[in-house]
């Protein structure tokens, strides 16, 4: 009778999830680019009608259906290739295509794989092992359906390929979308046909045990009474002071945070629970990436969930021991959220966002940003406020500011890089491999990189803290790399030189990316390094030149050249006394200076722009007139940038700022603001009128975005000898 019920049930069940998907809606969204509309539509009738369906043989054979053409699809590209005779649009086009449709198929298996595993009901033992596994089919369904659907929409988009190639790959891709798709609307009436069979198993047991089970919820709203008087109360009051109090409640369940101290530790003690459990569902990703473009998203995503478990787990120790200040735990937890921000908009640049969505369910982004919250309330405790004038910020030990400051500092290095025959090291990668194989303990750890062009990209991890990079000043030593997202890569590892290291300075250095205004995103620079200083050096690039990616940082006397978005993060970074030189961008493009991310009301973060000058490059003063340059962009909801005592020269914009697109996006939550601004571009009497945009007058208001306030700088850059001014 129970085999009879249930059935009987799965059967309905089917019907009735088919049932309620209107026919005409559901074969509007699968078939509407098949090469024959009617025959799809008749098969998707027949899925209604049929009421013996099975829903398990009939994904597999959707599944295999959509193999088996695109594996056709596949071989026919490889064949126009090699043997047609394409003009250059049409080759690039298919070469990315069959890319495209190769990511489509190996998500395919791995679906398959998925409902092998769905099936095995010995691998099946609770509802958890079930929603799994059916995420997972759902997961690489939809990003087949957007890899074959890139080829479309990218790839055989663009002008000038109106050829027998395109109407070739017209006639045979969308049956594969189609297969796919129709896979997708299936794995949902498998998932509805499983759920029942749990649920009805748990159901025979439940009868079984009817009578305990009444005793035990008896007792179990006893003992909730008596919580929600107790610790519970204490668990929900607090929560509900967070942006996110559902996920806060789920995460810290029970306890007896009676003070705000207590509560805040174990927001993160939770918080770094969650970003470990994240980090196994980004090791599990490397399964499910064997393109160029999924490893590169894989690797940037790794990487920064790592990043994001040290700067966590250092903020919770710290704040355990008190050795140290709300400011650094604000400035981790910051830290910790743009790294999983990066992640995902990695992902996003490569059309690759449910690649990471495991990653982004998490909670992990949302218990953080209730830790920033709570971390808050302390930190406004604490903060102080001087108009002290220094040479550097506090953090920056007399030693380092005399290694900056000094002319025989060349004598003092550690190891010599040179491109002089006989040199021990004659690339600067030997040299930080030389550092990470020595016991050095933290002392500074000085790199002398003679002149010359020196074609590396780089990558200095957490492992090497304190590590000075000094060359012969910013004409003579250049590091260059010519990476891109048009290259296929993610911005983030774009870099032709990334810093995570802790205490990473820099002095007569030039850092270029030389991949060109046609590639999009090609960062010459990345840092993420703390307490980190750039003096007298140079950055050269087209599109996201300078990534102030998280932290705290400081540039003094440096050249910045870029055209659009080309200081660019979510740092809390000051440059001083520095050149922002626009470049001439593609036809039709504007320039925009800086796109600030801070994605959070209570990260410390923010770009502010104190005593420099802002003004055109040689390339862009011929064609000035016809170039549009604006001061800034928001890149993210909370954007927040200052320029401060600083020359604008005529070639910005009257209006100072501009959109993101065509929207309105984040006029109400950023903040842009200009004080003592001076020069032919600095008048605000037409600046736009968003509420977010402040014309500061105020000193004390001003005094926000300065060394000693918005980078802490009086308890760090003192050490690092590099000149500043803590005030304004």
């Amino acid at each position: 009778m129970f085999k009879f019920t249930i059935s009987l049930l799965l059967k309905l069940s089917v019907f009735c999830l088919i049932a309620t998907n209107p026919v005409s809606a559901l074969t509007e969204n699968i078939c509407e680019s098949a090469s024959n509309p009617e025959a799809c539509k008749k098969a998707i009738e027949r899925l209604k009608k049929d009421k013996e369906v099975d829903p398990n043989n009939t994904i597999r054979k959707v599944i295999n259906f959509g193999l088996q053409r695109g594996l056709i699809l596949m071989a026919n590209m490889t064949h126009w290739v090699r043997h047609r005779n394409l003009r250059a649009n049409e080759h690039a086009a298919v070469k990315g295509c069959l890319d495209a449709i190769d990511d489509g198929v190996d998500d395919l298996r791995k679906t398959l794989k998925e409902v092998d595993e769905l099936e095995d009901a010995q691998k099946i033992q609770n509802m958890q092992d079930f929603m799994f596994h059916t995420h997972n089919i759902k997961t690489w369904l939809q990003t087949a359906v957007n890899s074959l659907q890139s080829c479309l929409d990218d790839d055989f988009a663009m002008p000038g390929l109106e050829g027998e190639v395109k109407q070739d790959v017209l006639k045979r891709l969308p049956d594969l979308i189609i297969a796919t798709r129709l896979a997708k609307f299936k794995s949902k009436t498998q998932s509805h046909h499983r759920i029942v069979v749990l649920i009805l198993m748990g159901l025979k047991i439940f009868v079984s045990f009817l009578t305990l089970i009444i005793v035990l919820l008896c007792l179990f709203f006893v003992t909730m009474q008596a919580l929600e008087s107790s610790d519970g109360g204490y668990i929900n009051r607090w929560c509900q002071t967070t942006p996110h109090p559902d996920n806060c409640k789920h995460s810290l369940g029970r306890g007896e945070p009676r003070y705000r101290a207590d509560f805040r530790i174990m927001a993160l003690e939770a918080a770094l629970k969650l970003a470990h459990h994240t980090q196994s569902f980004a090791g599990e990703l490397d399964k499910y990436g064997r393109s160029k473009r999924k490893k590169a998203v894989w690797e940037d995503c790794c990487k920064l969930v790592n990043n994001t478990i040290l700067q966590l787990n250092q903020t919770l120790m710290g704040l355990k021991n008190s050795k140290i200040s709300d400011f650094d735990a604000q400035t981790w937890l910051s830290a910790s959220l743009t790294n999983l921000q990066t992640c995902f908009s990695g992902s996003g640049e490569l059309n690759l966002t449910t690649f990471v969505s495991p990653i982004r369910s998490s909670g992990l982004t949302e218990m953080i940003s209730n830790s920033l919250a709570i971390n808050q309330v302390f930190l406004k405790q604490t903060e102080t406020n001087s108009d002290e004038t220094e040479d550097f910020p506090r953090w920056v030990t007399q030693k380092d500011r005399k290694l900056l400051q000094t002319e025989s500092i060349h004598k003092r290095a550690n190891v010599i890089v040179s491109q002089a025959k006989g040199s021990k090291f004659r690339t600067i990668q030997s040299a930080l491999d030389h550092a990470s194989s020595i016991k050095r303990g933290n002392g500074r750890f000085i790199i002398y990189i003679r002149r010359g062009v020196y074609r590396e990209n780089l990558e200095i991890g957490n492992d090497l803290k304190n590590i000075m990079f000094l060359g012969d000043g910013l004409r003579y030593t250049i590091i260059t790399g010519d990476r891109s997202v048009g290259g296929g890569f993610t911005t983030y590892s774009s870099a032709t030189v990334g810093v995570d290291g802790t205490g990473f300075i820099a002095r007569g250095i030039t850092f270029r990316n030389t991949a060109g205004p046609a590639k999009a995103q090609a960062v010459a620079l990345r840092s993420a390094s703390d307490l980190s200083v750039f003096y007298a050096c140079s950055f050269e690039g087209y599109q996201d030149t300078l990534f102030v990616l998280a932290q705290r940082q400081f540039y003094k006397l440096c050249y910045i050249y870029g055209t659009v978005d080309f200081i660019f993060g979510n740092a809390a970074v000051v440059f001083q006394n520095c050149m922002i030189l626009a470049r001439k961008p593609l036809n039709g493009q504007a320039n925009m200076i800086t796109a600030q991310g801070r994605g959070d009301p209570f990260q410390n973060t923010g770009i502010s722009i104190h005593n420099s000058r802002v003004m055109a490059a040689p390339d862009l003063k011929p064609v000035v007139g016809s170039v549009q340059t604006f001061l800034g962009r928001p890149w993210q909801e909370y954007s927040r940038t200052v320029f401060m005592k600083t020359f604008i020269d005529k070639h910005v914009n009257p209006k100072g700022w501009s959109p993101w697109g065509n929207t309105d996006f984040a006029f109400s939550t950023l903040y842009y603001g200009e004080y003592g601004c001076f020069g032919p571009g600095a008048a605000t009497k037409n600046r736009v009128k968003w509420p977010g945009y402040h014309i500061i007058t105020s000193p004390r208001e001003a005094s926000q975005f300065t060394v000693e306030r918005l980078i802490s700088g009086r308890a760090w850059l003192r050490a690092t000898e590099v000149p500043f001014i803590t005030g304004l």
